[in-house]
């Protein structure tokens, strides 16, 4: 009888430590087969996007931010932080040993409570020395991890770590991709400049002939007003296009963690709109699971969940630790004498709720919606993810397509200049022809502008929402091996 009711305890906290110990496999999720618009080619996504525009430049410039940056540094200490803790979540596992003394002088019989640790207490003999008032030696402590507390917090800790690793692929996919669309924008502002300097320089020419045909009688005052107009808008839209493009190239000096003051010396040279024409980057859906950065950090935040589901159901179930102290105790000199002996003590300790009506139970219930929230939030961010790479996508076609077009619409534009010149020189119209052609030839070019830099940052984009982004081999903080207090002590003291 006896033999079949330990059986059955063993069984009961067997099965109560599977119960505890959650699944953290991801679940899940259905997922469409392809993305919309899909085709059989498409651009190889381990290639960086940087690299697919093949200019040394905008490489340069990604790599320096991927070390230079200070968010990625921060995302770097915030891992490393993690890793320490990590690797210290271990120690749960061990016993624990501390030195422990104290004493006093007073009324007490024992003047060492209080004033020494509790395991380490529970050794003193008021019989050996009838007044203590001095104790030292040492306690050890063993929480036994029957219900897998311990290995649940360190579950929990690889789920930090895991998350914030995820957190810094992140930070570096979003700097790179910052720095990538910066410097776009700067080169398209760069080149709309030189569009307007020369337009400016065209209108002012137009302007000073159409104010001397006036005063000489020969055209009256409207062409004049309409070409003072035209030359005044001009140089209103190039101040705000050269603010445009300092602004850009203060943003890239940000994220390469310089000031803007210092020039970037890497942009002396003017080059043109960085412009891919590889394919667009392609995968089955469910390869985002993997590789996003945000997806991978919803599967921690989900296990993590899961995990507290687990805690808070060891909670039900009792702590068991094993305790020992070693160590000598001493009492007031006595007729010369000064009364002393060895004390030590070893024992179980164990401590169970029994009775908290109801508040662990709402805790588990409380941890479960925790995790079904995490579990959605999954959910929509792998929804959203597959909705950011269709809109990418539909974009990248239609900014391609928009710029072939306005190619064309450039061509068309400078003819269209140069027949409304000849046709006023010849007195077969007025300036307002000619101004509107010019206009129209100078917006052409600024939207074919546009058109480029709207391109190359949709490709950029794409990639981003697929998940790529960052080198394989990131860097990371290096791997944190915790020593013994007793240690720790002598290299904080005396650090290196």
């Amino acid at each position: 009888m006896k033999r079949t009711r330990a059986l059955a305890l063993a069984v009961t906290w067997v099965l109560a430590g599977c119960a505890i110990r959650p699944d953290l496999t991801p679940p899940a999720v259905p997922l469409p087969a392809a993305f919309v618009g899909a085709t059989d080619t498409a651009a190889d996504l381990t290639v960086p996007w940087w690299e697919q525009f093949e200019d040394p430049v905008l490489s340069d410039l990604v790599q320096k931010g991927l070390t230079d940056n200070i968010d990625v540094r921060i995302a770097l200490d915030r891992l490393g932080a993690a890793r320490a803790y990590e690797a210290g979540s271990v120690a749960g596992l061990l016993p624990t040993v501390n030195a422990t003394a104290g004493g006093g002088h007073g009324t007490g019989v024992d003047e060492t409570k209080g004033r020494v640790d509790t395991p380490f207490g529970a050794g003193l003999n008021s019989k050996a020395v009838p007044i203590v008032n001095q104790a030292a030696g040492f306690d050890a402590s063993w929480q036994l991890d029957l219900f897998g507390r311990t290995r649940l917090a360190i579950a929990d800790a690889h789920a930090v770590r895991a998350s914030l690793e995820a957190g810094r692929d992140g930070v570096r996919q979003a700097v790179a991709a910052n720095i990538g669309e910066a410097y776009v924008r700067y080169r398209q502002a760069q080149w709309d400049v030189s569009i307007l300097t020369d337009a400016v320089a065209v209108a002012r020419q137009a302007r000073d002939l159409a104010h001397d045909r006036y005063r000489a009688g020969i055209r009256n005052g409207l062409d004049a007003q309409i070409a003072e107009r035209e030359w005044q808008t001009l140089e209103a839209t190039l101040a705000l296009t050269v603010a445009a493009r300092d602004n850009a190239r203060g943003a890239l000096a940000v994220y390469l963690g310089r000031y803007p003051e210092s020039g970037l010396p890497e942009l002396a040279s003017a080059k043109p709109i960085p412009a891919s024409a590889a394919a667009p980057p392609d995968s089955a859906p469910v390869a985002l699971l993997q590789r996003r950065p945000d997806l991978r950090q919803a599967v921690a935040d989900w296990q993590r969940a899961g995990i507290k589901v687990g805690d808070a159901t060891a909670a039900l179930f009792p702590r068991v630790a094993l305790t020992a102290a070693v160590g000598a105790e001493q009492g007031p000199v006595q007729n010369g004498v000064i009364p002393g002996t060895h004390l030590w003590s070893v024992g179980p300790s164990m401590i169970w709720p029994i009775l908290d009506f109801g508040a662990l139970d709402a805790a588990i219930e409380s941890a479960r919606w925790q995790q079904r929230a995490a579990l959605d939030s999954y959910k929509r961010a792998i929804l959203n993810a597959v909705a950011e790479v269709d809109r990418h996508r539909t974009l990248l076609q239609a900014a391609r397509d928009r710029a072939q077009h306005l190619d064309a619409a450039v061509v068309a534009s400078l003819a269209a200049v140069q027949l409304a010149q000849a046709r006023y020189s010849a007195g077969l119209t007025d300036f307002a022809a000619v101004a509107d052609s010019d206009r129209e030839a100078v917006r052409a070019q600024l939207d074919y502008s546009a058109a480029l830099a709207d391109a190359a940052i949709e490709f950029i984009r794409l990639h981003v929402a697929l998940g790529g982004g960052w080198t394989a081999d990131p860097t990371s903080p290096p791997a944190y091996r915790p020593s013994p207090a007793f240690i720790s002590l002598i290299e904080h003291a005396h650090p290196p």
